[in-house]
């Protein structure tokens, strides 16, 4: 998970589990619940704030109700930071997937967002409505990126490409209050979705399972985006036992925030602490939230009788068949050199560094970044490389723009308190999609630490 992604569940978490520590533990209502594929205690606590669609008989009507909020305890979109906001008029694919359960057909929904991107949304439709189920309900919901949809940065023929996209519906549990009101709730239900669009080349599409045996197959038109989707069901057993252990981290930490509380510990200190005390005194959740890891996978054939994984365990790495990668742009040959003014606070093993430039070439884009990072020795020992991870830019920047970075003690710190002696050199770079911390370089500062 990244850092930005981690702070916004850190925001979400503070108000509802902060919330609930003095009053007996009421799940908020969410229409829809991505089980994520990182878990831990963190995912543990997430559940508080969303929830999954409520089964529902094929014998009924299917209703549209009033727009879902599922974006609403995430920070509001910007269209010159982040993933932007929905760009253009968002469109749902032709391609229908019956529901295993009995319920409105399945599609997959694409639109454009402000900072370069290609979002696609997987959901269900009735009347031309396309949202998530909330009982016999659908509620329809907004186009945003990163939000409630995921975005890549390859595209042909206005669709996105993004190969091998994978979520888990989960009816019931501690997150779905819709069936069981504030009582606790056994899973009852749960799907595997399977989803992409792998570009104008691809012709079907293989569901292959964890123990290698090959599913449902579907023809897909290139033509549209080569689209596929399945909607499979699944076994809910490991679902509830991972429901149930959860429960009780929940209530658990509940009582750990009343006890900080009570000693006058609040705010962002009681939530970490309280998680890191759980952790220490208690079963420790699974990496897996509780779900052994599924290993299951697509295989697509594309036009010339070509076959490849492309999601699970596995899948091809190298670009698609029909999707050549674009060619550099002049905004990737443009010279990135800038000079850096860097200032220091502090001695040289303990300091706090600032670094500044000029934006060389303007970002306009989320995968476009500016970044830093630091080599060096790093640990306790001071034996091992400084952490790969750094800064980045996450907004747009205007060419000629100020860039600020501060660099402070713990990145690549012995004990998060001084640096390792030796040679250390920070790095500004410029990436432009090839990943958040690799690119060409804009400058560079060294600096030693005495033995």
């Amino acid at each position: 998970m990244s850092g930005d992604a981690f702070d916004r569940l850190e925001v979400q978490l503070r108000g509802a589990v902060v919330a609930h520590a003095t009053a007996p533990v009421r799940p908020r209502s969410r229409p829809w619940r991505h089980v994520p594929r990182r878990g831990g205690l963190l995912a543990a606590a997430a559940a508080l704030l969303v929830a999954g669609g409520g089964a529902v008989a094929a014998t009924h009507v299917w209703k549209v109700g009033p727009p879902a909020d599922d974006t609403k305890y995430l920070p509001k979109p910007s269209p010159d930071a982040g993933a932007g906001v929905a760009q253009g008029q968002a469109r749902i694919l032709a391609l229908r997937v019956p529901d295993p359960l009995g319920g409105p057909p399945w599609a997959l929904r694409i639109f454009g967002s402000t900072r370069g991107g290609s979002c696609v949304q997987v959901g269900q439709v009735v009347r031309g409505r396309f949202g998530r189920m909330q009982g016999e309900v659908l509620r329809p919901i907004a186009a945003v990126p990163g939000q409630n949809s995921l975005c890549g940065f390859v595209a042909r023929n206005g669709y996105p490409v993004l190969r091998g996209l994978r979520t888990v519906q989960v009816t019931g549990g501690m997150g779905d209050p819709h069936q069981c009101g504030a009582s606790a709730c056994p899973v009852t239900a749960v799907r595997t979705i399977r989803y992409g669009l792998l570009g104008p080349s691809a012709r079907s599409a293989t569901y292959v399972d964890a123990d290698g045996r090959r599913g449902p197959t579907t023809a897909i038109d290139g033509a549209g985006g080569g689209a596929y989707l399945f909607v499979l069901r699944s076994d809910p057993a490991p679902y509830e036992a991972r429901d149930r252990r959860e429960r009780g981290n929940q209530a658990r930490m509940a009582a750990e925030l009343r006890r900080l509380h009570k000693a006058g510990v609040t705010g962002p200190t009681a939530l970490r602490r309280a998680m890191r005390d759980v952790l220490a005194t208690g079963p420790r959740p699974a990496m897996t939230i509780g779900v052994p890891r599924i290993r299951d996978g697509v295989d697509a054939t594309f036009a010339g009788g070509t076959t490849l994984r492309v999601a699970g365990h596995g899948r091809t790495g190298g670009p698609l068949p029909g999707v050549t990668r674009p060619s550099t742009t002049t905004t990737n040959k443009a010279d990135v050199r800038a000079p850096l003014t860097v200032t220091r606070r502090g001695t040289v093993a303990s300091a706090r560094f600032t670094v500044r430039f000029r934006a060389p070439v303007a970002i306009m884009r989320a995968d476009h970044h500016y970044t830093l990072t630091l080599t060096g020795l790093a640990g306790s020992r001071c034996d091992r490389p400084s952490p790969a991870g750094g800064q980045a830019t996450t907004r747009n920047v205007a060419r000629g723009e100020a860039v600020t970075f501060t660099v402070r003690r713990g990145l690549g710190s012995r004990d998060g308190e001084t640096y390792c002696p030796g040679a250390h050199t920070l790095r500004v770079g410029y990436s432009s999609g090839s990943g958040p911390f690799a690119g060409r370089l804009v400058g560079s500062y060294a600096f030693t630490v005495p033995g």
